[in-house]
């Protein structure tokens, strides 16, 4: 994966899922390697970094909870839940209305608990995201589902998120 240009003081943040074998758990033993190339300006050089990614493991809640970032935790999840609105849009498409305002409910439910534990920075952009299924499932009826505008808002709404930039510090 290749990120565009990178300007002084801007930050880039790449979050993967990952299924791991449990073997490589405190093993040391490295999952991947990232590497970022760049062009100094001052120097007129360029530079590269290589680092290896390794995958440790704790049942120490304090431990775990120290090494998460809450920052780009909610970001992430944001993210998934622009990738649940895809799956609800489908099912209002489909005709599985019922089905549809289940979605959405559920993503609401996760995403109050989500702005519970996120950063206050982030509580917002949580907010206008339940905000946004929260209008999408008013707009929902059983019968004929999202009336035309109520989808076009909806997919614009997705649409914009899935190609947003959000600043992660």
């Amino acid at each position: 994966m290749k990120f565009g240009t990178l300007a002084g003081e801007q930050s880039r943040e790449l979050v993967l899922e990952a299924a791991v074998d449990p073997a490589v758990f405190d093993a040391g033993t490295p999952i991947a390697e990232v590497s970022l190339k760049y062009a100094d300006s001052v120097t007129k050089s360029q530079e590269s970094r290589t680092r290896k990614v390794v995958v440790g493991f704790t049942e120490d809640k304090g431990i775990a909870e120290k090494s998460r970032d809450a920052d780009i935790v909610t970001v992430a999840e944001i993210y998934r839940n622009n990738e649940e609105s895809e799956k609800a849009l489908a099912l209002a498409d489909q005709g599985s209305y019922r089905e549809c305002r289940t979605q959405l409910k559920s993503q609401i439910a996760n995403l109050e608990k989500l702005k519970k534990e996120a950063p206050k920075s982030r509580q917002l952009a949580v907010q206008e995201e339940i905000d946004a299924l929260s209008a999408a499932e008013s707009q929902l009826d059983d019968a004929n589902g999202l009336g035309s505008t109520g989808r076009k808002q909806f997919q614009s709404q997705i649409y914009t998120r899935r190609n947003s930039k959000q600043a992660v510090k």
